[in-house]
């Protein structure tokens, strides 16, 4: 599958703090205003097939970054890589776009992000997509295990360490490729993915601040919102991967049952980057409950 051209609108915003963000945007200004949400460390690659479909059928795509991600700056107070920091950031996008009645579509993190902004804004929000997410503490049961939430302290202090030693070796061990081969034996399905697909993430990721990286991790392994789901009121689309290390397809299973009447979508072969192993189905169920969602008050 070759992703269609979208025609971004770049611009930048400031955040909840003054941070300055990135923001782009493409489709009508009357269509429905889909808000897409990255996982940690990510800048957008995931939504390579999806945004340009959403686009196609006449919605209106808005994609952002995160503080510390891509072309958006890192704030000023280091500590402020919170959840929550970026949950209000996304009310921010929300407000300097006068979006309403939005869908916020989340990968991974980008699911968190996506339940904290609702928590605080419930009624700018039409619908929600949670893919390949958890609602709070996925360094838990990532891999299958703790071992990744016992060791990031350790990361994170390893990285404060090294300095611009910790980065020169941060680079160039994304930029020489090894880590992706070690997902395409560990993690990713060969078979689906495409390496030009993945490879822009390991190109961006090495640009990032190794320190900014493992803090947003840590931030996320301890942000839980699990006990917010039962209140969720308004249409969910779940989506899981059978093969997703990095969060099981059972903590999609556990929100779709906290939810009532949620949608729930598992794909078996799949990995975490489902949305380039298998553009086809996600782009249909994404599409599909978008469309379904109420039309949109004039």
């Amino acid at each position: 599958m070759t992703p269609l051209r979208i025609d971004w609108t770049e611009e930048t915003f400031s955040g909840c703090d003054g941070t300055v963000l990135f923001r782009r945007h493409a489709g009508p200004v009357d269509g429905r205003p889909v808000v897409l949400c990255d996982g940690v460390g990510c800048d957008g690659y995931i939504w390579r097939y999806l945004a340009p479909e959403l686009v196609m059928r006449g919605h209106r795509v808005i994609h952002w970054q995160y503080r510390a991600h891509g072309f958006s700056q890192a704030p000023a107070d280091p500590s402020r890589l919170q959840i929550t920091d970026l949950a209000q950031d996304l009310l921010a996008l929300l407000k300097a776009m006068e979006l309403d009645e939005v869908c916020l579509v989340g990968h991974s993190m980008g699911v968190q992000v996506v339940l904290e902004a609702w928590r605080r804004q419930p009624d700018q929000v039409a619908g929600l997509g949670l893919l390949f997410g958890s609602a709070g503490r996925p360094l838990d049961t990532c891999g299958g295990d703790d071992r990744l939430a016992r060791w990031i302290p350790v990361m994170r202090q390893l990285a404060r360490r090294m300095g611009k030693r910790g980065r020169a070796v941060w680079r160039g061990v994304l930029h020489s490729r090894l880590s992706l081969l070690v997902g395409l034996a560990t993690e990713l399905n060969a078979q689906r993915i495409r390496p030009s697909d993945f490879v822009p993430y390991l190109d961006t990721l090495a640009e990032m601040d190794p320190v900014h990286f493992v803090d947003t991790v840590w931030a996320a392994g301890q942000h839980d919102a699990r006990a917010l789901l039962e209140e969720i009121d308004l249409p969910t689309l779940i989506l899981a991967a059978g093969h997703d290390g990095f969060t099981p397809s059972r903590l999609s299973e556990a929100m779709a049952a906290q939810i009532d009447g949620s949608i729930y979508r598992v794909l078996p072969d799949a990995s975490h980057a489902a949305p380039l192993e298998f553009p086809d189905e996600v782009n249909e169920y994404v599409s599909e409950f978008i469309e379904s969602l109420p039309a949109k008050a004039r």
